[in-house]
């Protein structure tokens, strides 16, 4: 089981941080401001304080939605991700892309809109997880570390499923062989 995580939703204006540790948990938003490369080195900065004061060995980075109309936006998605991206390259740390529909998806979320009903979303979250985020950048971080941990028990059970199989054909075998005098 993955128990050292962040999970990480990239932006300039926002980037949504959730940090598990053990039993301990942590969110944030690094906030970014007028000036791009001020705010890529802010969370450049940031990430580099999270990974090194805890002891993390995988990250969840949301990838980027494609359907994005405006090339500005996704250029600069792109350059945000990639700086988060080197920083957990350069300590060897596990990563997992998580594509925008899959977590959103798996955990019954709904595209929402600009100008969407927030507060909506902030006391949902709340009510089904006892926990309360500042931002809807925190929230999704954590959403996708919720999803990671989801897939993940679905993964071992699908896993112990097969297993399972195997050893009821080989014991099926084995009183076919024994029946048959094949030993």
């Amino acid at each position: 089981m993955i128990d050292q995580i962040i999970s990480i939703d990239p932006s300039l204006k926002s980037t949504g941080i959730y940090i598990k540790s053990g039993n301990a948990s942590f969110s944030m938003a690094i906030k970014g401001n007028k000036h791009k490369r001020d705010s890529v080195l802010n969370i450049r900065t940031w990430i580099r304080k999270y990974i090194n004061d805890f002891p993390i060995t995988t990250a969840i980075v949301e990838d980027y939605a494609y359907a994005i109309q405006n090339s500005r936006s996704i250029t600069t998605l792109a350059e945000v991700k990639g700086v988060i991206l080197s920083e957990l390259y350069a300590r060897n740390i596990n990563i997992i892309i998580m594509p925008i529909q899959t977590w959103k998806t798996v955990m019954g979320v709904p595209s929402m809109k600009k100008n969407a009903d927030y507060v909506k979303y902030f006391k949902k979250i709340y009510a089904l997880n006892d926990k309360y985020f500042k931002t809807a950048d925190e929230i999704d971080a954590y959403l996708m570390y919720l999803c990671t941990i989801k897939l993940e028990k679905w993964a071992v059970t699908e896993t112990q499923i097969k297993i399972q199989e195997k050893i009821k054909k080989a014991l099926i075998d084995k009183k076919e062989n024994d029946a048959y005098g094949k030993n």
